[in-house]
């Protein structure tokens, strides 16, 4: 009976200590690990890409505001502030959205793969830049936060939406927002 107690004397007097080291050394590494490997620098672009071997150069297929999101389906919805030709804007459908890819988000989107042509177009995209979004000195919110209230806190007829104009009344603290065809500016309180 006293070798079993000596057996087990002997196992907790090897187990503690390396308990105890163990312990200590998760204790200095865990800090270091990164917490979210997804955080991004707001002032640097965040470039994602579907394919690290195919080579996405020269400028963009698209530029323009997020301002869908289909999680079911895994796309987002970038739509050109600028138009192409008369009143003619191009809208996008795109599929391999980056999780922090949000509405209101400013990106550019190289296409990978065939285009569907529908309107909006539907395609894969192969690399999306997220673009960094200015926030005035006297501003709580960044531009693509405050777009993103807009968009997510109001209701519209169409998918498609055009957004003509943001601007912040530092006045007033109120970012100004104006969507094409949509009969009033939307007013978000910046807090």
């Amino acid at each position: 009976m006293t070798s079993n107690v000596n057996h087990e004397l002997k196992f907790f007097i090897i187990f503690i200590p390396a308990l105890i080291v163990l312990t200590i050394l998760l204790w200095i590494i865990v800090p270091l690990l990164p917490i979210n490997e997804t955080e991004y620098n707001v002032d640097e672009p965040t470039i994602e890409m579907v394919d690290a071997e195919q080579e996405f150069t020269g400028e963009p297929d698209l530029t323009g505001y997020v301002v869908g999101k289909d999680k079911e389906k895994g796309r987002i919805l970038v739509v050109d502030p600028v138009p192409v030709e008369g009143d003619f804007h191009h809208a996008t459908w795109g599929t391999f959205p980056p999780e922090h890819v949000n509405i209101g988000d400013e990106v550019h989107v190289w296409y990978y793969g065939m285009i569907l042509e529908s309107y909006p177009g539907q395609v894969t995209f192969g690399k999306l830049e997220i673009l960094p979004s200015p926030k005035p000195e006297s501003a709580d919110l960044t531009q693509s936060e405050a777009l993103n209230k807009a968009l997510t806190s109001n209701t519209f007829d169409r998918e498609t939406l055009i957004i003509e104009k943001i601007q912040y009344d530092s006045k007033d603290d109120l970012w100004n927002i104006e969507i094409k065809d949509v009969t009033k500016t939307i007013q978000i309180k910046d807090s």
